[in-house]
């Protein structure tokens, strides 16, 4: 299955955007403007609409009752994310028009809007890393991290880590096998130790 691109996004009254629309293309998107202008804003909507951060409301825009942010993929689906005094709710509408809103999930987003967007958090090291997104003044992917964590990081992302995994279970199974292997040799010499006695039962037959 090929990736499900974004199509559109529209934003109402989340930070400085009273209602802003956004049609992306295939390839690479970039949003230029002066400072000030609402740039990471957009990128902080795509990140609440996709992974239910940051939390809270204080995002929603100065005077407003409410705030809500649209996603529309290129196969027709909407994942809708919308805040407000007394709303917090998830809507997922397939391209047929069918709904379902969510308004029970926990710190990230419900499972359901996770199924649809596809693009799970990397758990690693007690951290949690969103391949796709990157803050503004955060170094350019893995750069900033310590070689053993750049070494876990890409583990995590190519599958080694099931091959570390993998090493470490026979590595514990060879040292129970071990273990037991020592057990049984000193059950045989504590056996062969109690026959002493008996060697010269053969003789006296």
């Amino acid at each position: 299955m090929g990736m499900n691109h974004f199509r559109k996004l529209i934003i109402e009254n989340f930070q400085s955007h009273e209602y802003t629309e956004i049609d992306f293309v295939p390839g690479l998107n970039v949003f230029v403007g002066p400072s000030d202008s609402g740039k990471s804003s957009i990128l902080r909507a795509l990140r609440w609409v996709l992974f239910n951060q940051p939390r809270g409301k204080d995002f929603i825009r100065t005077g407003a009752a409410k705030c809500q942010v649209r996603l529309i993929f290129d196969d027709g689906t909407e994942i809708i994310r919308v805040r407000g005094k007394s709303i917090n709710r998830y809507i997922r509408r397939a391209a047929d028009g069918e709904e379902e809103v969510y308004e029970s999930f926990g710190q990230g987003p419900h499972p359901m809007i996770i199924q649809a967007h596809q693009m799970i958090p990397l758990k690693w090291d007690q951290k949690e890393t969103l391949l796709q997104f990157g803050s503004q003044l955060e170094g350019p992917f893995l750069l900033s991290e310590s070689g053993g964590s750049k070494a876990k990081l890409i583990g995590r992302i190519s599958g080694a880590h099931w091959m570390d995994l993998a090493l470490k279970e026979a590595t514990r199974e060879r040292n129970q096998l071990l273990s037991e292997m020592r057990q049984v040799e000193q059950q045989k010499e504590s056996i062969e130790e109690r026959l002493q006695p008996y060697q010269d039962v053969p003789q006296l037959e």
